[in-house]
């Protein structure tokens, strides 16, 4: 994409760290670069093939000369390389700033930059993977899986209209990944939720394997709700532990029950928890999954098993049953898994897309299913 004016974005992460990388692009990139950075060699940027590396100062707003290094990738884009302190990196974009550059957020770069904007879009999304499994994805993603699907797909409409049944199931494909496609920058949400003392709090910092909530013998301890983000066989999950639900008279406890149970209706999954040892507590209706994790089985008598399949009998302090439970929240959250390399929709935006291509389709309107595609 052409830019209208100049760009400055920060490439790397704010804060400390021992070099701070700044792109600067756009049309008289290198003469606005060449009227504040002086090359120790003193020989102009412009004068410089491309791929150079240049060192010299760089002149600040204060007057203060920032030592950097300057890399040439193009006429029209260099990245310049300061100290990686905060006001380092400031000092070198305020300036620039200051003599008509645009200073944007690091995303808007590769909107700016890459002419495909699914490679565009998963770009963006890689630098918030959470584990190497859905980084993997993405990268394919990256790498041009996406893009060849639907340009396959499109093209298989255009070449036989009449037969719809493989395209159709392409996409339909798509659509049964695309869950799993969104959850690849944002972890699941899990809620681990039950009575007062059902060792809900036990069971979370046993998952995380540290102690995220507080554990008190005392019914109805955990007021607000405890998050805490794991991964799972590779997939990132969010843990959130709630105050038991209970009446209650206590304003700040009941507080916590309400807050539990509006979060119990917006998780991806909901783990029920009951103690073992007790009389079972019926979980209430949700418009989600729900698993009944029994706790405390440790506690039962030598023998005692469930033999209901969809009963998990678990013990938070010895970790009895707990590599079966992760199987079962993986196996609910994740239940189809993309081949290697195989096209997976990620953003809102896309899915949308492809729904209205699947409409088209099933109207009997090959060309306007093209055309959805080919705005991917």
């Amino acid at each position: 994409m052409k830019l209208a004016g100049i760009i400055i974005a920060q490439l790397t992460p704010s804060g400390r760290g021992a070099v701070a990388s700044i792109l600067v692009a756009g049309p008289g990139t290198i003469d606005l670069v060449n009227r504040i950075f002086s090359p120790a060699s003193g020989q102009p940027l412009g004068e410089l093939p491309v791929g150079r590396v240049v060192f010299g100062s760089f002149q600040s707003l204060s007057d203060a000369a920032e030592e950097v290094v300057v890399g040439l990738h193009g006429p029209e884009q260099v990245e310049i390389h300061s100290h990686g302190g905060a006001f380092a990196a400031a000092a070198v974009m305020n300036v620039l700033a200051a003599k008509g550059a645009k200073i944007v957020p690091w995303q808007q770069v590769a909107e700016h930059l890459e002419p495909d904007r699914v490679v565009a879009e998963a770009r963006v999304a890689l630098a918030a993977a959470r584990t190497e499994k859905t980084a993997a994805i993405l990268l394919g993603q990256y790498h041009g899986a996406l893009r060849k699907c639907l340009e396959e797909i499109a093209a298989g409409i255009e070449r036989q209209p009449d037969n719809l049944v493989p395209p159709l199931a392409r996409l339909h494909r798509l659509l049964v990944l695309a869950p799993l496609g969104e959850h690849l920058t944002q972890p699941w949400r899990v809620f681990i939720a039950g009575a007062p003392n059902v060792g809900k709090s036990s069971l979370m910092n046993a998952l995380v394997g540290y102690q995220r909530s507080i554990v008190f013998d005392q019914p109805g301890t955990t007021r607000d709700l405890l998050t805490a983000v794991t991964a799972l066989d590779g997939w990132p999950i969010e843990l959130v532990d709630s105050a038991g639900l209970r009446e209650s008279i206590d304003a700040l406890e009941a507080a916590g029950v309400a807050r539990a149970a509006a979060g119990m209706a917006e998780a991806d999954l909901v783990l029920w928890v009951e103690d073992a040892t007790s009389a079972s507590v019926a979980c209430p209706q949700l418009g989600v999954g729900v698993l009944i994790v029994r706790n405390k089985s440790d506690l039962l008598p030598p023998g005692v098993s469930f033999t209901d399949r969809d009963l998990l009998g678990v013990s938070a302090l010895t970790g009895q049953g707990l590599d079966q439970l992760c199987q079962r929240i993986v196996q609910q959250l994740v239940p189809t898994v993309p081949a290697r390399g195989e096209a997976v929709l990620f953003t809102p935006r896309q899915e949308q897309a492809i729904q209205n291509a699947v409409t088209a389709l099933s109207a009997g309107d090959s060309r306007l299913a093209v055309a959805w595609l080919r705005s991917l």
